[in-house]
């Protein structure tokens, strides 16, 4: 029956009353010891996986959303079938450790910085294993679609190669994994499938991270068959250096996790070749006013006396040069590149033309999730800024 699948649980507290649902026996008690127990100090904060669950379980009240079932729902399947709710799974000690662990194995295994990949979950779906989109396309901790679905499962067993071929530990352990739970692509059911355990959350967490590493193959592709950085490094001149180019190509492939690598990186071919047409035009009103003030110079040299007209002239044009050598260095500030809302940035190009909406809610609820971060340990302040 239904109703030994879950437990319903009211929990109250002085300042606030919030309801969750806390599985029905001990599921995430019976994974691996590898993933039940206490996080490592390498991994990420255990609190600020659960700042993300509490975040999550709030957009509707801070950001105006409904949260009657038809957003922010989470999924409970069973044998018999499959149950929505408008409450998440319980924060039980073995639910964070699962959730916290999986995250570190699945960043750490594939090269991905678990710092980068944060924000991503955490407003996607909170780090809960069951959530789902209000339109029912998006599933589970990574909040995979049918498109990376089906990318994904294209190339599943080269994944798995790359992953035999790794010496690291936590590769190891997600071996071992799945083949324990015969983990392989998932055809259909994308609902359960790819939100119930126990299979998940570490099957959703390799499918977020094979996609995830897909899209960053993606932006290396651009990046080099577009001369991304000899383009980026012409508009920065002297501000440009590597560790700002990584950054600005993090910044893409976060917003392709969403908006897709195509849009993505046909809207920087845009926003470059706008930012670059810029940077020729201040350059040749520059060089006008520099050949206009040579003249005179020329001229104020040859009459060999004093000349009030030709002086103020100069005093005006040296007053424009310095405009223009300030539009120009505010062209080529690197911050031109932040992926957030920005005034003249490639986020506000993004969203000015709806290229976006997506943008504009991440923001949002990076900036709402960053209000639980008391301690000031988890990775939003800096996410999706170039510095």
């Amino acid at each position: 029956m239904k109703s030994l699948l879950l437990l319903f649980s009211l929990l109250l507290t002085p300042a606030n009353a919030k309801r969750c649902q806390v599985e029905f026996g001990s599921a995430y008690d019976n994974f691996p010891t590898w993933l039940t127990s206490e996080p490592s100090k390498e991994a990420l904060p255990k609190t600020c996986i659960e700042n993300s669950m509490n975040a999550f379980s709030s957009w509707a009240g801070s950001l105006g959303h409904r949260n009657d079932g038809s957003e922010g729902t989470f999924i409970y399947c069973s044998e018999e079938g499959s149950t929505k709710s408008p409450y998440p799974m319980c924060h039980t000690p073995s639910y964070l450790n699962v959730t916290t662990n999986t995250y570190h194995a699945i960043t750490d295994c594939l090269d991905i910085n678990k710092e980068e990949l944060y924000p991503i979950i955490a407003t996607e779906s909170g780090f809960y294993h069951n959530s789902l989109s209000h339109i029912e396309g998006d599933f589970g901790l990574g909040q995979v679609t049918d498109p990376v679905i089906g990318d994904v499962n294209n190339t599943w067993y080269s994944h798995i190669e790359a992953l035999k071929e790794s010496p690291k530990k936590s590769c190891r352990r997600l071996l071992k994994f799945i083949e324990e739970y015969e983990l392989k692509p998932v055809e259909d059911d994308f609902r359960c499938s790819l939100t119930s355990a126990p299979k998940n959350p570490v099957l959703n967490a390799l499918y977020t991270g094979f996609h995830y590493k897909m899209i960053k193959g993606y932006t290396e592709d651009f990046s080099k068959n577009h001369f991304l950085q000899t383009r980026v490094e012409t508009l920065l001149g002297r501000n440009f250096t590597l560790k700002t180019f990584e950054k600005i190509k993090s910044v893409m492939t976060i917003l392709s996790y969403n908006m897709g690598h195509i849009g993505t990186t046909m809207a920087m071919d845009e926003f470059l070749k706008q930012q670059l047409d810029f940077l020729s035009q201040f350059k040749k009103e520059r060089q006008d006013i520099s050949t206009q003030i040579a003249l005179i110079n020329f001229q104020l040299k040859a009459k060999k006396e004093f000349n009030d007209g030709l002086i103020k002239k100069k005093a005006t044009l040296i007053k424009e040069l310095e405009e223009q050598d300030w539009k120009i260095a505010w062209l080529r500030d690197p911050a031109r590149f932040n992926g957030d809302n920005t005034p003249y940035s490639f986020g506000e190009f993004l969203t000015k033309r709806n290229l976006s909406h997506y943008l504009k809610v991440l923001t949002r609820r990076v900036e709402y999730l960053s209000r639980f971060d008391r301690d000031k340990i988890c990775p939003t302040t800096d996410f999706l800024h170039i510095f």
